[in-house]
């Protein structure tokens, strides 16, 4: 049946083999929370986030699937960005004026209805493109689509800083490997 729709060349089963873009464009590394410490000196020991690196060389940062929220299924009331952030401006084709970024830089706070609350690190060095500002109005995005629409914050980074981006980030296989080993 395949070639039988000239404008839907494909069968069925090529289609469902195709990736989705985020699969397709990224390449995925995790962020884990050991040995850092967050806003105000706040542990975030098993907070960890993903960070997704762009064929354009954009970073996307968001919540890991093994982050306390998704382990403990965990509802959120808001998204509350640091001061700097909520100010970042870039403009012009090279993104000037951006925010400066550290691994460790807290992007925002999230505040969950159980009154629990979990920083949001950078995760890498770099400027501050976006925050995404639907979080700002949703922040159960962060839970709920996760992958795409849920995400924390986009940064850029020079080209010695993309050379470095994998010496203290995790494959994905190390991290499955990581988190199926039972430590969380």
């Amino acid at each position: 049946m395949a070639g039988s729709d000239p404008l839907f060349p494909f069968d069925q089963k090529s289609v469902e083999d195709f990736e989705d873009v985020v699969t397709r464009y990224y390449e995925k590394y995790y962020c884990i929370g050991k040995g850092l410490s967050g806003m105000k000196g706040t542990s975030v020991e098993g907070f960890d986030q993903y960070v997704q690196k762009h064929s354009n060389g954009l970073v996307v940062i968001g919540l890991a699937p093994s982050h306390p929220i998704f382990r403990e299924k965990k509802r959120i009331e808001r998204f509350q960005c640091e001061d700097r952030v909520a100010t970042n401006k870039v403009h012009g084709k090279r993104k000037r004026g951006g925010q400066s970024c550290q691994p460790n830089t807290c992007i925002g706070i999230i505040h969950c209805t159980d009154r629990t609350t979990y920083p949001v690190r950078a995760c890498v060095n770099g400027k501050l493109v976006e925050l995404n500002d639907q979080i700002l109005s949703s922040p159960n995005l962060l839970i709920e689509d996760a992958r795409c629409n849920g995400f924390v914050c986009i940064i850029i980074q020079s080209k010695r800083q993309k050379a470095t981006l994998t010496d203290t980030l995790l494959t994905k296989e190390e991290y499955t490997k990581l988190r199926s080993s039972g430590d969380k």
